[in-house]
């Protein structure tokens, strides 16, 4: 839920924050997703913002433009690019049921058992963000023991 109030940041961010002059044409009605409540109330607030982040990743930067009203400069663009990457990420996390977030137990595991938490990452969890968090507390508690063994040792 963080990272995707993170990921709506950045965009309001590359919406309103790099150009201060930027203007929605007053016949953008019809563009876009509509993020209105009372259209459709059976739609929840994260499928509302799944739907607009999928239909913002699918624009081009012309695109975006001309629903802004203002041709994109070039840190424009790469801000928007940028941005659509970003969502891109959120939107596959979010499909796969993953988190991007640290998870705890996974550090645990690795830190406490070591390479032993890191196989039992593999073995007893396929998700991707345990296993990296696994392997994060395996690569701690290995820079620890070899900032101890080294310290005891020279």
């Amino acid at each position: 839920m963080r990272s995707l109030k993170l990921i709506l940041g950045i965009f309001a961010f590359s919406l309103f924050g790099i150009s201060a002059v930027a203007a929605v044409p007053a016949s953008s009605n019809n563009i876009g997703p509509s993020m209105r409540s009372d259209i459709n109330p059976t739609v929840s607030t994260k499928q509302q913002q799944l739907t607009y982040m999928k239909w913002f990743v699918s624009l081009s930067p012309g695109e975006y433009g001309k629903w802004r009203g203002k041709k994109l400069n070039l840190v424009e663009k790469i801000s928007f690019k940028l941005t659509q990457y970003r969502m891109k990420l959120q939107l596959r996390n979010s499909r796969n049921g993953e988190s991007e977030g640290v998870n705890w137990g996974a550090l645990a595991l690795g830190f406490f058992l070591g390479p032993l938490g890191v196989l039992g990452a593999y073995v007893f969890s396929g998700k991707r963000n345990f296993i990296k968090w696994a392997w994060i507390g395996c690569g701690i508690l290995l820079v620890l023991g070899g900032l101890v063994i080294g310290r005891v040792f020279i």
